[in-house]
């Protein structure tokens, strides 16, 4: 039966929380659902990416005349977003949501979830989403006064949505155990990853390897380059590609110059990183925690081999190095796991074949399926 379903989120930015939220609702409206996504900040880099039946914009309706925004909207937004902790949780639901819908989610912590949680419309399925390591990551009380707040939150969703069982694992350490936690996988868009990596991207001789998430902490690139600077002194010859920006693209450009790794390509952001990732010959993760790993998985997708740092949500996607190289987080073992897929043909063929077995998982009807549920 067709669901009016509205979804808050931070932004749509690129980012893999991002592009999962893209998939999901698409795949949503494609069975009949009404869908609308909220945002909580003004980026709508994504959006292009969305079906057009997809309803998108701000937390708040933006005032408009003529089509044209009025002159000071943003700032009078961004003042509002700057002083909403003050603002009662369940004023901020009936300006933002409303009680209109039969599913209400919050895709991400922050915002998204203390809102949604504070909904009192009896007839909605409320939803949370848990996309890292709550442990690990930055900030897990975001949008919450104290651990307590976040608890009796969290205590009022229907369903508490982990995307691997290490993140649920993580959330029952921080939070404690709600009978509602659940592990979904995230969704995937197979056609469009198989349409959009038919792109051309640079010619390069020799091995290359792909990394692509956003430099950041959390994805431990200056490990990635210690690991590529033991490989060079080993003699291995290969290219790595970078593929993102982020806060920390200054230091990893500075670490890459000092320690003179001339075949190491910082590619920057990409709304389109497939032709990157289909042209390499394996696919590189070194992060120090996930949820659950688009990327990974769309390595999988294109039938990549994969080397991962042992992080949140790997061993759900690749078991134990089943389905492709499980590295404990070093630069000394990145490097040998590197070194064994760029030198033996027979290893990265055999994990290639894997990886497309292992995609079948992720199969998108049968996520979108699994969402649906949720909402019964």
């Amino acid at each position: 039966m067709e669901k009016k379903i509205i979804i808050l989120n931070h932004g749509l930015h690129i980012s893999g929380v991002s592009r999962a939220l893209v998939n999901m609702a698409n795949g949503l409206v494609e069975k009949g659902h009404d869908v609308t996504i909220k945002l909580e900040i003004n980026n709508f880099t994504l959006a292009s990416e969305l079906d057009a039946r997809v309803k998108v914009q701000l937390f708040l309706k933006d005032w408009r005349i003529l089509g044209m925004r009025i002159p000071g909207f943003l700032r009078f937004y961004y003042w509002v977003l700057k002083h909403q902790n003050k603002i009662p949780s369940s004023l901020l639901h009936r300006l933002i949501v409303g009680n209109g819908y039969d599913v209400e989610i919050a895709f991400n912590r922050g915002a998204a979830a203390r809102i949604i949680s504070a909904s009192a419309n009896p007839n909605s399925k409320k939803i949370v989403w848990v996309h890292n390591d709550y442990m690990r990551c930055s900030n897990p009380l975001a949008g919450f006064d104290s651990l307590q707040d976040a608890q009796n939150a969290y205590a009022r969703f229907d369903s508490i949505v982990c995307v691997s069982n290490q993140s649920k694992q993580a959330f029952y350490e921080k939070f404690g155990n709600y009978s509602s936690i659940i592990c979904c996988n995230n969704v995937l868009d197979f056609n469009r990853i198989y349409s959009l990596k038919k792109f051309i991207v640079p010619e390069t001789s020799g091995r290359v390897l792909c990394a692509v998430g956003r430099v950041s902490k959390q994805k431990n690139y200056p490990m990635l380059l210690e690991a590529v600077r033991i490989l060079n002194m080993r003699g291995v010859q290969f290219t790595l590609w970078i593929v993102g920006d982020g806060e920390d693209m200054a230091e990893i450009a500075a670490i890459k110059e000092q320690l003179g790794l001339n075949n190491v390509v910082l590619w920057g952001a990409k709304e389109n990183p497939y032709p990157y990732l289909a042209a390499a010959d394996a696919y590189i993760c070194s992060s120090i925690y996930e949820g659950l790993s688009t990327t990974t998985i769309e390595a999988l997708v294109l039938g990549k081999a994969c080397v991962v740092t042992d992080c949140t949500g790997m061993r759900d996607i690749l078991g134990d190095s089943e389905y492709g190289l499980v590295v404990p987080i070093s630069a000394e073992a990145l490097a040998d796991g590197m070194e064994k897929i760029l030198t033996d043909d027979a290893l990265r063929t055999h994990y290639e074949a894997k990886a497309i077995e292992r995609s079948g998982r992720y199969e998108p009807d049968r996520c979108i399926s699994e969402i649906e549920e949720l909402f019964e």
